[in-house]
């Protein structure tokens, strides 16, 4: 086939083998952030996350395997002289590519409609994990991985933890009677070294009676030893890296001097981390998923390309065969088959043969010799002959 462009044959080669890098980035970025919601999903919803992501894994697989079989098929076609097949094969393949291209654009389009559901999915998996914090070992490894890699407590911030189910029902009451009057204990009554006076019950039993041992931030206490304060319950993981206090301090139920009694460990908002994960791990959730948008456009995009100049080279090796043929008619038969191309080589003398003597009942040809130079081999030019002539 015709190169009609300066080393196209090149640039077309790395335009496929670019096209199968792509799909498999494509199968990796999906197959992480799918990992990543996993990590806090049952297997039930991890089989419905994956059907979210179906058309993304598919797109994926079809450029990785279509482009290597492309790959090798557009090796066999550059040697090869363009016929009818070979442009009927050509057009199969621009057919194939503009599918697609199609399911590129269905796999954007169901992602972009899918954003807005796995966001809120996300929050309620995360809620969800604090209510089974200290249910479900697991979960309590998920929530401290999250908090002490991103930085952050709670899902929107460090008060989600005195909503759990397993609180104390007072400090829920508390923590609700703020949100109704639109008042975040962290900028409205904290300074930060210390909070307005309020009062809590000091008892860290859930419903059940149960002690659990989570960390707390003991309130502080008054002139009469009463209590006042903020009382702070997150978990450990929810410390600041740089603060010393917050693990030095992190003994819940221990007696720090003998005028204390049983007092717990004094922490306050500069010892722990105040902003939620949610913001932060969907965040982290939204530039993979824009990763995987441009993956995927700019694939289409080369995909697009790629069927331009396939159409183009159809077009030029069409338009140069069809030319060759009208300056070459000789070259074929009046069916369009090929002849022979026939160079003589110089002072050969041709052999006549004449028809068979049906007279004599003899199929065997006369043979006449002739001692004159054979026309055909005249000036040493080439001369056309019809294959079946030569048999």
């Amino acid at each position: 086939m015709f190169e009609t462009i300066p080393k196209i044959r090149i640039f077309i080669n790395f335009l496929l083998t670019f096209e199968i890098f792509l799909g498999l980035a494509i199968i990796t970025v999906t197959w992480f952030y799918q990992k990543l919601l996993a990590a806090f999903l049952t297997d039930s919803e991890d089989v419905i996350l994956t059907s979210k992501f179906f058309n993304a894994y598919i797109l994926g697989f079809q450029l990785f395997a279509s482009f290597l079989c492309a790959l090798s098929m557009w090796s066999s076609l550059w040697p090869r002289r363009y016929t009818e097949n070979i442009q009927l094969l050509l057009g199969v393949w621009l057919v194939y590519c503009f599918l697609i291209v199609a399911c590129g654009a269905a796999t954007i389009w169901s992602l972009l409609a899918s954003t807005d559901t796995l966001s809120k999915e996300t929050e309620f998996i995360l809620l969800k994990g604090i209510d089974n914090y200290y249910l479900n070992p697991e979960w309590k490894f998920l929530w401290d991985k999250l908090q002490y890699s991103k930085e952050c407590c709670g899902v929107y911030n460090y008060t989600d933890w005195m909503q759990a189910s397993w609180m104390s029902e007072n400090i829920r009451e508390y923590r609700e009677a703020m949100f109704d009057i639109h008042i975040m204990p962290e900028y409205d009554m904290c300074t930060t070294t210390e909070c307005s006076p309020y009062y809590f019950d000091n008892d860290n039993s859930d419903q059940l009676g149960n002690q659990l041992e989570y960390p707390n931030t003991a309130p502080s206490y008054g002139n009469n030893d009463q209590m006042f304060g903020q009382q702070i319950l997150a978990p450990y993981a929810c410390c600041k890296h740089n603060s010393s206090s917050c693990y030095t301090n992190y003994m819940p139920h221990v007696k720090i001097s003998s005028s204390d009694g049983n007092r717990l460990p004094h922490l306050n908002l500069t010892d722990i981390n105040t902003k939620g994960c949610f913001a932060l791990f969907t965040r982290q959730l939204s530039n993979i998923m824009n990763l995987l948008f441009i993956l995927i456009l700019v694939a289409v995009v080369i995909d697009i390309l790629i069927c331009c100049l396939t159409k183009y080279l159809m077009a030029t090796n069409y338009l140069r065969s069809y030319r060759e043929f009208n300056n070459d008619l000789c070259m074929f038969d009046d069916e369009g088959n090929a002849l022979v191309v026939i160079k003589c080589p110089p002072k050969v003398k041709c052999i006549t043969l004449e028809e068979p003597n049906t007279f004599s009942g003899s199929d065997i040809p006369n043979v006449v010799s002739s001692t004159e130079a054979c026309p055909c081999c005249n000036n040493s030019k080439e001369n056309v002959v019809d294959p079946d002539e030569l048999n």
